[in-house]
């Protein structure tokens, strides 16, 4: 199985409803159903987790949904080597030329491919 990488903000964390011990937190979060999955925005908003259950799903969705994305207009600390490199690539095109990339990979979205490629073409999209 696939770790999340460390650099995320991301805290996983399980507790039994069904015990004395948790039934507190749990009526606070109004947990009823078991089992339930909860995440919260950077901003701190409470969601339900509605997708499929199993490792491999809570990780695409964490990499898909949580992930701190690079930002080409800070060129923070969290874009890698190839993000760098591509947003250098980039940088000195027409916008007509941008344009068409986006709309060209934009297409791809949907597209049979592993998680990495998807991640990758995700990446692409956000810093054009």
């Amino acid at each position: 199985a696939k770790s999340i990488p460390y650099s995320l903000n991301v805290f996983i964390a399980d507790f039994n409803c069904g015990t004395d011990k948790n039934k507190e937190l749990c009526d606070e979060m109004g947990i009823t159903n078991y089992p339930t999955v909860k995440w919260y925005d950077a901003k701190g908003v409470e969601n339900d987790y509605t997708g499929a259950r199993g490792y491999d799903y809570l990780y695409e969705f964490v990499m898909q949904r949580l992930l701190i994305r690079c930002d080409p207009r800070k060129f923070s600390g969290v874009c890698s080597e190839k993000e760098r490199k591509y947003i250098e690539k980039w940088n000195q095109r027409t916008y007509n030329k941008i344009y068409n990339e986006v709309r060209r990979l934009d297409k791809m979205k949907n597209h049979e491919m592993t998680l990495d490629l998807k991640m990758w073409l995700l990446d692409r999209i956000n810093i054009l």
